[in-house]
């Protein structure tokens, strides 16, 4: 248990690759959790189908995941927007939870930790409703992937904050 580095030389290039281990009781059931170079990759299989609520893995319990910069949960059968994910709003600027079953409206609660945020992928899930205030707190976001849900109408004042 613990953490590894890697130096590459690609190309002339020095790559220091960092890996952390994490126990499999802080990933979340059904799902296999890596963590390099300050980017968590979180890969689960449809036994995350029978879970309403899903959290990330605890920033408590594994302390090196507060660098988090990137968290990508892409086609994971995740039913719900991860529970837990304030604990990395410290360093968060990338979300991808694109090819999931997500379902509930997306509102500033769901993400209004997330201040320092610059790219969040929700596209291909099956989201309907965006409320007003959705993106009120994502000052930073430069790029927001809402493609491939079953969203019909945009709130007039979506994006009135910025």
């Amino acid at each position: 248990m613990g953490s590894w580095t890697i130096i590459l030389l690609v190309l002339g290039s020095l790559h220091v690759v960092q890996s952390l281990y994490l126990p499999s009781s802080n990933c979340p059931l059904g799902c296999i959790c890596d963590f390099v170079n300050n980017a968590l990759t979180i890969q689960c299989t449809i036994v995350q189908q029978q879970y309403s609520t899903f959290n990330l893995p605890d920033v408590s319990l594994s302390p090196q995941l507060k660098t988090t910069n990137t968290i990508n949960v892409r086609n994971s059968f995740i039913q719900s927007y991860p529970a837990n994910i304030c604990q990395y709003s410290g360093s968060l600027l990338n979300l991808d939870l694109s090819l999931n079953q997500i379902s509930t409206a997306l509102s500033a609660t769901n993400f209004d930790c997330l201040t320092q945020l610059v790219f969040l992928n929700l596209s291909t899930n099956y989201i309907r409703t965006l409320n007003e205030n959705s993106f009120r707190y994502m000052n930073s976001i430069v790029l927001l992937d809402l493609s491939n849900n079953l969203i019909s109408t945009l709130p007039v004042n979506l994006f009135a904050y910025k």
